[in-house]
């Protein structure tokens, strides 16, 4: 009997307006819509060659931060699965270094904007109907409202602090957040290595927990290029192991279940470490669950000292001066005196601020922190105004408590 299938692949590129600032370059959506028409015996013999229920899948939203080798495979394998809309965040383009690595990269992708060439590749490859978004920029540009919406998290970067931020913005949103990266040990007689960190919404322990303490020594990217020559941690079939591993435990959480656990859905974390090999009494596999949080990790140092549990939400506009933006908090938080944004305290909240190189080491906020009180308008916090993220989750300081009372506002522009 002849079947039909039969596809087309649309595209659309806009500027996201929203997040525009000044003397920043513009952030790109590149959108691929793929439409399927196939007669009903294609679709069922296309939907059952899974284990879990495509249907399940319908509608579901992923975002992908990070586009390298980890990211083109989970890129590949949820397209090939059934998820739905996929969205593909990142700042850097295709080198010819990144050829042997990568599975949706071609020749001609050499230049261009990663996020384009990624979404561009799986809207071709998925064999059922899919949206894939890429948008080119750097994350910290979109904040951590952004995040809203998404059914699951996953974030394949090359940078700790580039997965914590990511991590804080899906915790703060709601979302089901899932991290994974690929590291060389010399300490195991230089063996490959990978960790796949899983967070279900309202889990005790987070991301930064398993890395406490000042972050300021482990913001550098790790990109592959950072590594001497004779040292690559990405190696496509081990990298195609972790980047398994990691998709298939968003499939796990986008069907409504905690990825291997007997038990079903957990509210705890869990952090899976997988090496290239056995190492004496080194297992291949450990499962390391992550049952409290740390004492020092910075994100819950920042959350005991919340006044309340919850986020407050504020709307602004970008031409609200220092005293309206002051009074809109006054209103707000039920307080009357000064707010301190301190975008130096809380490091990973000031890489919000799109200053400085790509690298995040030489990424400096524009001011150390601003002042909010009723007083006149000075044009430097008009200026920090303006690049402030259109929807993101600050601390915000009681400037005259001495216990240093915060609240979680969030502020959304207009």
């Amino acid at each position: 009997m002849a079947t039909e299938y039969l596809t087309e692949v649309t595209s659309e590129v806009v500027v996201l307006d929203a997040y525009n600032i000044p003397s920043e370059p513009d952030i790109v959506q590149y959108t691929y819509t793929k439409t399927v028409k196939c007669d009903d015996e294609t679709k069922a013999q296309m939907d059952r060659r899974f284990i879990h229920s495509v249907e399940k899948l319908r509608g579901k939203r992923v975002a992908v931060i990070g586009c390298g080798t980890l990211g083109n495979e989970i890129v590949k394998n949820l397209a090939m699965s059934g998820v739905q809309e996929i969205t593909v965040v990142d700042m850097d383009r295709f080198e010819a270094y990144n050829l042997p690595r990568s599975t949706l990269v071609r020749a001609d992708d050499i230049g261009r904007p990663k996020a384009e060439a990624v979404a561009r590749r799986a809207a071709e490859l998925s064999p059922f109907p899919i949206v894939v978004k890429g948008v080119y920029c750097d994350v910290s540009r979109l904040g951590y409202g952004f995040f809203e919406g998404f059914d699951t998290v996953i974030s394949p970067g090359d940078s700790w602090s580039m997965r914590s931020f990511v991590s804080r913005a899906a915790r703060l949103m709601g979302v089901p957040h899932i991290s994974c990266g690929t590291s060389h040990l010399n300490v195991m007689n230089g063996i490959m290595t990978g960790v796949v960190t899983v967070e279900p919404p309202g889990c005790d322990a987070c991301y930064e927990c398993l890395a406490p303490g000042n972050i300021s020594d482990q913001e550098a990217k790790l990109s592959c290029t950072n590594h001497p020559q004779e040292v690559q941690p990405q190696v496509i079939p081990f990298s195609s192991v972790i980047a398994g591993f990691a998709s298939q435990c968003v499939i796990h959480m986008l069907g409504g279940g905690f990825p291997y656990t007997r038990s079903g859905p957990s509210d705890r974390a869990w952090s899976y470490a997988i090496n290239e090999m056995g190492f004496g009494d080194v297992e291949v596999a450990m499962r390391i669950l992550m049952s409290s949080p740390d004492r020092g990790c910075g994100f819950h140092k920042a959350l005991r000292k919340c006044h309340g549990s919850g986020i407050t939400r504020i709307n602004a506009s970008r031409t609200d001066s220092v005293r309206t933006m002051w009074r809109r908090l006054s209103d707000a938080l039920g307080v009357d005196t000064q707010f301190d944004m301190d975008f130096v305290t809380d490091r990973l909240y000031y890489l919000a601020f799109p200053e400085g190189d790509t690298r995040s080491n030489d990424r400096t906020p524009p001011v150390m922190s601003m002042m909010l009180d009723d007083r006149d308008d000075e044009e430097m916090d008009a200026f920090v105004f303006s690049r402030l993220p259109p929807d993101h989750v600050y601390f915000i300081r009681d400037a005259c408590d001495m216990d240093d009372r915060c609240w979680q506002v969030r502020i959304t522009f207009e």
